[in-house]
């Protein structure tokens, strides 16, 4: 019996330390249509492999979530789960057909929503914010009115002392969540919008007393940088853009 137990752990430390392949024998990646559900639509992409260790590290989704994938073509493709890899900033769709996981093509894809279960949806645009092609990212849509709120959401690894992860193995790596949000709209070309009180006050120089009646209307006391997004909603409504 010690023994048969020390193989089973053998074996299950194997699976962990190696990239997870899935089942994708039946996924046919040189035909893209081939590769989709009944619906018919296309959508290409290389294949995900999963290292069980640090993969869930990449993501900014905690766990798959159904979404849609628009393209560049006006098309809405659904029937995939996805996440999004903030360390790699790639969309990152899982097909339950073959239970197998796929980088989708960026150059295909003009943006892709996925749904919280119980709290709505979140949408993402891949945009190039500084007019470079080549330089194109993922951004999360925060606020779309007057004025056009976007968040770029970004992991970072770094180098920490040693430490025992979730299994126990010896790790020397952190995951830091980031996020820089962009205005853009109404005078706004992609304004960094920071920290503070006199960030928002900023936005309008010339209303700096209906501001203040703003402020004291909603009980404005937390200016950290994402509530200084959500505000962004507030002000639109009452009309300041």
């Amino acid at each position: 019996m010690k023994h048969k137990t020390f193989f089973l752990l053998i074996g299950l430390w194997g699976t962990l330390s190696l990239p997870s392949w899935g089942q994708m024998d039946d996924f046919a990646w040189g035909d893209p249509a081939g590769a989709t559900h009944s619906h018919g639509a296309k959508v290409t992409g290389n294949r995900y492999f999963m290292n069980l260790l640090t993969s869930p590290n990449h993501f900014y989704h905690d766990t798959w979530l159904e979404g849609n994938i628009m393209t560049v073509n006006g098309e809405v493709i659904a029937g995939y789960n996805l996440r999004y890899d903030a360390l790699h900033d790639e969309l990152v769709a899982f097909n339950n057909r073959v239970n197998g996981m796929f980088v989708v093509d960026r150059k295909m894809v003009e943006g892709f929503t996925v749904t919280y279960p119980g709290a709505g949806q979140s949408a993402f645009r891949r945009l190039s914010i500084r007019g470079n092609e080549n330089r194109d990212s993922y951004y999360e849509v925060v606020h779309e009115g007057k004025v056009l709120l976007l968040c770029r959401i970004r992991i970072i690894e770094r180098q920490t002392g040693l430490y025992r992860n979730k299994f126990g193995k010896l790790d020397n790596r952190a995951f830091d969540l980031q996020k820089q949000y962009y205005l853009y709209g109404k005078g706004y070309d992609y304004k960094v919008l920071e920290a503070g009180r006199k960030a928002i006050m900023d936005l309008f120089p010339d209303r700096r007393r209906a501001l203040r009646q703003f402020f004291r209307k909603y009980g404005v006391h937390d200016f950290s940088r994402e509530s200084n997004a959500l505000w962004i909603g507030l002000l639109d409504q009452e009309g300041f853009f």
